[in-house]
């Protein structure tokens, strides 16, 4: 199943993020865990109150990690917060 190598392929990606399947919300895709979710530099891989609004100093679009944006491109898929928490990726 495609969310079941979302999963394995973020949590590689990303090994200390809490991600899963996203069924249980009636869409193929990944739930992932905006807390303790964070990059191997100890950046944050979302942040919802991120004030990042200098473009040559962007770290975040929307929230989301630019490297953890940039992965899901690679997927043709994109992200949706779902609350400041909460993060969903949909298949474009």
């Amino acid at each position: 199943m495609k969310s079941e190598r979302f999963v394995e392929d973020f949590v590689a990606k990303f090994p200390k993020a809490w991600a899963k399947t996203s069924e249980e919300l009636g869409h193929s895709g990944l739930i992932v865990s905006g807390e303790g979710a964070h990059l191997h530099d100890g950046q944050s891989c979302f942040d919802y109150y991120s004030t990042d609004y200098d473009p040559q100093e962007r770290h975040y679009t929307m929230g989301v990690a630019n490297q953890v944006m940039d992965w899901a491109a690679n997927l043709n898929c994109h992200w949706e917060c779902h609350d400041p928490g909460t993060y969903l990726l949909y298949e474009d």
